[in-house]
C-alpha cells in the first residue's frame, strides 16, 4: 500500500501581514488540498509601527485558534520546526536581521517585500544566503499580474501610494508599483527621478537600452492599480489573483523549484527605491545606478 506523501512543514516569522492570515489558510483550511502545512510561527511585530502593533495580536490568534499553527518563542524555534520558512513581517527594517537568525539553518526562505530599506542592507541578505547555501526570493505579489514584454518601448503604471515613516518614501507602498513597472520591462535602470505634486508623485524611470517607464503614486489609499504598455491601457489588474500567484509560486520554490524572481531583479529594485527616494527630497534630480 503506497503511504500518503508527508506534507511539507512551513514555518511563519511575522505575524502582522494579512499574508501570514492568508498563507495559513490556504495550507490549513478545511478545503486545502495543498501538501503542505503552516506548523509554526513567530508573532514578531514592530511597536514603532502603527499598522503592525494593532494587528499583531488578532492576526497570531487567528492563525493559532482557527489554523492550529503552534506559536514559537523566536524565528530560529520556527524555522528548527519547518522545512521551509516564509518571512512575512510587514516592516522592511526587520526583514535582514530575521534572516540572519535562521540563514544557518538552510531553510527555502520567502521574504515579504520590501527585502530591505537600502541597497546595502539588500546586498548583506543575498551575501549570507551565499555564504550559507539559501535558497531565497522576495516579490511584491504585484509582480504577478504581468509578464515581461521585451518589445515594449515604454510602460506606464498608476498604483496607490503612502508613507510610513519607518520604511522611508516609496519604500512602503509604492513597491508595488515599481516591481509591476520592472517585471514588464525587465532590469537594466540606468536612472531615477521622481516629480512631487499635491496629489501624487510621479517616478521616472530610464533604461540602459532606451526605454522608458513610469510610475505614479496617487495619494490615497483606494487607487486602482493600472497599467498601460505604449499607450495602450491593459486588462485591469486583479489583485486577488495576484497574491493567488505569489502564494503558489511560494510553495513551488519550497518543494524544489527555481526562484521565480532573481536575487539581482530584488536587490535592483531596492536601489530604484534607494534612488527614487533620494530624488525626492533633492527637487526630482536625476540620480544615476
Amino acid at each position: 500500500m503506497n503511504q500518503a506523501p508527508v506534507p511539507l512543514r512551513l514555518g511563519i516569522v511575522g505575524l502582522d501581514s494579512s499574508h501570514a492570515v492568508s498563507l495559513a489558510r490556504l495550507c490549513n483550511g478545511t478545503s486545502s488540498l495543498l501538501n503542505a502545512r503552516v506548523v509554526a510561527a513567530w508573532a514578531g511585530g514592530s511597536l514603532d509601527l502603527p499598522l503592525s502593533a494593532t494587528r499583531i495580536d488578532g492576526f497570531t490568534q487567528e492563525v493559532r485558534e482557527i489554523f492550529g499553527v503552534e506559536i514559537l518563542d523566536t524565528p530560529e524555534a520556527v524555522a528548527e520546526r519547518s522545512d521551509a520558512v516564509a518571512i512575512l513581517s510587514m516592516d522592511g527594517r526587520a526583514h535582514p536581521s530575521q534572516f540572519a537568525r535562521i540563514a544557518s539553518l538552510q531553510r527555502p526562505i520567502f521574504i515579504n517585500k520590501p527585502l530591505a530599506i537600502t541597497r546595502r542592507e539588500a546586498a548583506a541578505v543575498e551575501d549570507l544566503a551565499q555564504k550559507h547555501n539559501v535558497r531565497w526570493f522576495s516579490a511584491s505579489a504585484l509582480r504577478f499580474a504581468a509578464h515581461y514584454e521585451p518589445k515594449v518601448q515604454n510602460a506606464e503604471v498608476e498604483c496607490p501610494l503612502w508613507f510610513e515613516p519607518g520604511n522611508a518614501g516609496w519604500f512602503w507602498y509604492g513597491i508595488h508599483g515599481v516591481e509591476l513597472l520592472l517585471k514588464v520591462m525587465g532590469p537594466g535602470v540606468r536612472s531615477v527621478r521622481v516629480k512631487v505634486l499635491p496629489d501624487r508623485e510621479i517616478l521616472h524611470l530610464d533604461w540602459k537600452n532606451g526605454r522608458r517607464g513610469r510610475v505614479t503614486g496617487l495619494l490615497t489609499r483606494e487607487a486602482p492599480y493600472s497599467l498601460s504598455l505604449d499607450g495602450v491601457p491593459q486588462p485591469c489588474i486583479d489583485l486577488a489573483q495576484a497574491v493567488s500567484s505569489l502564494e503558489k509560486s511560494m510553495l513551488t520554490f519550497f518543494q524544489g523549484a527555481p526562484p521565480p524572481v532573481n536575487p539581482e531583479d530584488t536587490l535592483e529594485v531596492i536601489q530604484c527605491i534607494e534612488a527614487a527616494n533620494h530624488s525626492r527630497v533633492c527637487g526630482g534630480s536625476k540620480i544615476s545606478l
